[in-house]
């Protein structure tokens, strides 16, 4: 009876806690479901969600019973609830809610509908798209520059369009990043597939255009101006970007596009206006004439044979759209409108206004046609155009436009006034970063076309100006010159004129073996006495009728410059014994001396060698001096060198703890350096079919908090091999593909044993990158552990001392003890974060001089001496005595070590 009262209190507490009309109502029959909705139709896969669904649910009486969402398999999802929980924001307003976590590694479309009563709401679709890495990005830059290079070679080889065609389908079907699986012929003049992590690629082949007679030869085919932009006079800067609901735009371009904008406007004092998504419209663009700058993110198209730059189609009642959209100023296309060039005219040039004297103008596709748009904005009064037609996806385009901007934001250094000119920032990011695009090329000086791109290309490089300007005068500013021999200097001078001009500069000297110079106006000093540096401008303004000015200057040589002392960064280094070479960070000083070259002599090659010009290989374990010297001083710097064991436990790098590694009897990892030269450990599977490279360790018994972590990296084949990380043999987390160093951090969730084991696993398929994965910085921290350290005496065996410390904290070492003829240099690992019992031994240098028992600084006959009498019993040596004099290292001093003394001093041996 008891137990009955006990169960019916319960019941009546549950009911008064529900919500009242659930509580008084039940369960009702539902009469119509509507309103399904999710919170998004978009994510990106392989990235954890909520995916929230709700929806509208009337019934007669109460609630409905259990409804639920399924998927377009017809399986149940979850289960939807108006009680506010589970995402439900009020209880019983028959608006259902339920949330999900979930993560897709698989893109698509997935559809969505609930059932309730035998009646179905209508179907979302919830689309997880891949959004690319910048990894998987710059694999897709690398591989359309390949196949375009690839694609011209067979055009300059006289291969037909149907020929050419062919073999790229078979170009794209050996590549790793291709899915071979979706390759196909879209029509009989393209290719369509999906690269392997998830992107559309497609190949069309044109036709080359017919005055197209151009052949990439691998040189620079660009012709360039050499422009003083100096006509910044109005600083504000117009950014438009329209187009920002690509799911792989990321942030790049908000970085990149309105970063420069900034950067501009920072060093101009101007303001930088940002029109973007819906503020792109026909009716502001019409405001580019109140900027000195102009820069557009977008797209194009062509129609009817007239190119448009894509934006947004926002208020149409600042312009005429309709007389605009019938007289082809404009197109339509969804939310966009197309913007053609003859809209600049219209809006700028017949209403008697300008564009800015600099516009610097990038845009990409078809936005950046010749005719249709970049022609008309420079009849508009734009000084400069350039961009990139067709397309923009190759890695070169976005690093040189990158440089460009860069270069024109820094200050010239030889001309510290002002920053780059654009032409002087072309040309320094096509030193960077390699010559203009193979498709472009130079065309007569008469064009306002110096790269004409064909009527279908990829990334041609377009640059356009308002013609070539006269140069007004030409001088050096340094009319004298003083060097010493093998000093270099470059002459500094200044060209003068209105607009952009075109010239070319000769230089030359009267006395080669005095002063030589080069194309660039580079002077190289070779001897003592003076040369007189002739340098020619040519204007090319006027091509057919070239003019000439001439100026000079003196060259003076001031002879050999001896070296007076030696600069060395560091006078300690520490390199592990299998580490590749390190350079010694080290020059004369002054360092315009003529002679710069350094000597290097090593006291112990059997511990490091170092080569003439300075670089250190270790040999062995040890510890040992490098000497450098020139021959102009007396003076000379000291590098101790100590070269470090290396094994796996110091490339896994267990940070206080000794870890204990189990490590695969087929393919272990083994110690390696990565290419930052930092230790790591490394997996030995690569190219083997169907293997695994494992290293594992035991956490034993670990209570509930503890963590073991990592970081690891893997360069393999996407998704096919994978570096692998197992708990207790369970699969927690895997990465693939080419990656970074990630950490990883793993909290014990219960107390209970663990084992952690990280795998490099490798499929039957092909291999790609590195075919490796790698480890370091492996840590294992055990709660409320405590840990022991012994420091033990450099003989191995002699305990100084024994400190306890909680587990994660720092053990503080004791007082080394004092050895004669040693000097204590470090314990043997660090005990400022102890993660396990640990055994930590002293290391000590020999400093005392083997067989100087007198302590004069020299090895003599009297120090064979002191020894004789010693073993005689004619007098006590004091402990340092003991150590030197031992020479022969047998633990005992006698005639022996005398008579290794003598044979030293006569040269029968070359070291004690």
């Amino acid at each position: 009876m008891q137990k009955l009262l006990c169960i019916i209190l319960s019941i009546t507490i549950l009911l008064c806690a529900l919500p009242t009309s659930f509580a008084s109502t039940g369960c009702g029959r539902v009469i119509a479901v509507s309103d399904f909705e999710t919170n998004a139709h978009e994510f990106t896969a392989d990235e954890s969600h909520e995916l929230v669904f709700t929806v509208h649910i009337v019934t007669d009486n109460g609630q409905a019973a259990n409804p639920s969402v399924y998927d377009d398999n017809g399986k149940k999802i979850t289960r939807l609830y108006d009680d506010a929980t589970h995402g439900d924001k009020k209880a019983c307003d028959g608006i259902y809610t339920a949330v999900i976590k979930t993560k897709i590694a698989k893109t698509g479309t997935f559809s969505y509908h609930v059932e309730a009563d035998g009646l179905k709401s209508k179907e979302q679709d919830v689309t997880f798209y891949h959004m690319l890495t910048t990894r998987e990005l710059v694999m897709h830059e690398k591989f359309w520059a390949a196949e375009e290079s690839y694609r011209q070679s067979l055009r300059k080889a006289g291969k037909t369009p149907a020929e050419i065609l062919t073999l790229m389908y078979d170009y794209c079907k050996s590549s790793d990043i291709v899915d071979a699986s979706t390759l196909d012929y879209a029509d009989e003049h393209s290719i369509t597939f999906r690269f392997t992590f998830g992107t559309t690629g497609c190949i069309d082949e044109y036709a080359p255009s017919v005055n197209d007679e151009r052949a990439f030869d691998g040189a620079v085919s660009l012709q360039t101006a050499n422009t003083e932009n100096v006509s910044w006079e109005d600083p504000d800067f117009m950014v438009f970007r329209p187009f920002r609901r690509t799911q792989n735009a990321g942030q790049f371009d908000n970085e990149f596009y309105t970063g420069i904008a900034s950067s501009v406007c920072d060093i101009t004092g101007g303001e930088m206006h940002d029109y973007q998504e819906q503020d792109a419209y026909p009716g502001n663009l019409k405001k580019i004439c109140d900027y000195g700058f102009f820069m557009i993110d977008s797209h194009g198209t062509e129609v009817n044979g007239k190119s448009y730059m894509m934006i947004r189609r926002g208020d149409a009642s600042q312009y005429d759209y309709a007389a605009d959209l019938s007289a082809g100023h404009i197109i339509a296309s969804g939310e966009n409108v197309g913007v053609t060039g003859s809209f600049f005219t219209k809006y700028i040039k017949d209403e008697g206004k300008t564009m800015p004297g600099t516009l610097l103008y990038l845009a990409i596709c078809f936005g950046m046609s010749t005719d249709s748009i970049c022609n008309p904005a420079l009849d508009c009064g734009a000084q400069l155009v350039y961009g990139y037609t067709d397309s923009v996806s190759f890695a070169w385009d976005f690093e040189i436009s990158e440089s460009i901007w860069e270069y024109m934001l820094t200050a010239h250094p030889e001309h510290p006034e002002r920053s780059y000119t654009f032409n002087e920032a072309l040309e320094a990011a096509m030193a960077e970063h390699g010559s203009i695009d193979p498709y472009s090329t130079g065309t007569a000086p008469q064009s306002r076309n110096i790269a004409e791109p064909r009527t279908k290309g990829n990334t041609d490089f377009l640059l356009l100006f308002n013609g070539y300007m006269p140069v007004d005068s030409f001088n050096i500013t340094s009319r004298e010159y003083s060097l010493y021999t093998a000093e270099t200097a470059k002459i500094e001078y200044e060209v003068t004129g209105e607009g952009v001009m075109k010239y070319e500069i000769a230089f030359s000297s009267d006395n080669d073996s005095i002063a030589s110079v080069d194309e660039n106006g580079i002077i190289t000093m070779q001897d003592e006495g003076t040369a007189i540096i002739t340098a020619i401008l040519t204007d090319l303004a006027d091509a057919e009728n070239p003019r000439r000015f001439t100026d000079t200057c003196k060259v003076t040589g001031l002879g050999y410059l001896k070296a007076e002392g030696i600069f060395l960064a560091d006078d300690y280094i520490e390199i592990y014994e299998s580490e590749e070479g390190r350079t010694v960070n080290a020059h004369v000083l002054p360092e315009n001396a003529t002679d710069k070259m350094l000597h290097y002599e090593c006291e112990k090659e059997n511990v490091v060698t170092v080569s003439d010009d300075g670089v250190i290989t270790p040999v062995s374990v040890g510890h040992t001096k490098i000497t450098i010297s020139h021959p102009d001083t007396d003076e000379t710097a000291v590098l101790e060198c100590r070269v470090l064991p290396y094994d796996l436990s110091v490339a896994i790098n267990a940070k206080g703890g000794d870890l204990a590694l189990q490590n695969s009897p087929t393919y272990p990892f083994v110690p390696a350096f990565d290419e930052d030269g930092l230790p790591c450990a490394k997996s030995t599977n690569q190219g083997v079919d169907s293997s695994l490279s494992w290293i594992k360790t035991s956490g034993g018994q670990m209570q509930e908090g503890s963590t073991f972590s990592f970081d690891w990296r893997v360069s393999s084949q996407e998704k096919a091999d994978m570096l692998i990380f197992y708990v207790n043999d369970q699969k927690i987390q895997s990465i693939s593909g080419e990656t970074g160093w990630e950490n990883v951090t793993y909290t014990v969730p219960a107390d209970g044993e663990y084992t952690f084991r990280i795998s490099y696993m490798k499929d039957a398929n092909s291999d790609a990158n590195a075919d490796t994965g790698c480890v370091r910085n492996m840590e294992l921290y055990k709660a409320g552990e405590k840990h022991t350290v012994f420091f033990y005496d450099m003989d191995g065996e002699t305990l100084i001392a024994s400190v306890e410390t909680e587990h994660g904290k720092a053990a503080t070492p004791p007082e080394a003890p004092i050895h004669a003829g040693y000097t204590f240099y470090n314990w043997s690992r660090s005990t400022e974060r102890v993660l396990s019992d640990l055994d930590v031994f002293a290391i000590y240098d020999w400093t005392a001089m083997p067989g100087d028992v007198n302590a004069d600084g020299k090895i003599s006959t009297s120090d064979a001496t002191y020894i004789l009498k010693a073993a005689a019993g004619m007098l006590s040596l004091c402990n340092e005595q003991t150590v030197t004099a031992d020479v022969s290292r047998d633990g005992t001093v006698d005639t022996l070590d005398a008579v290794c003394i003598l044979k030293y001093l006569v040269g029968n041996i070359t070291e004690l």
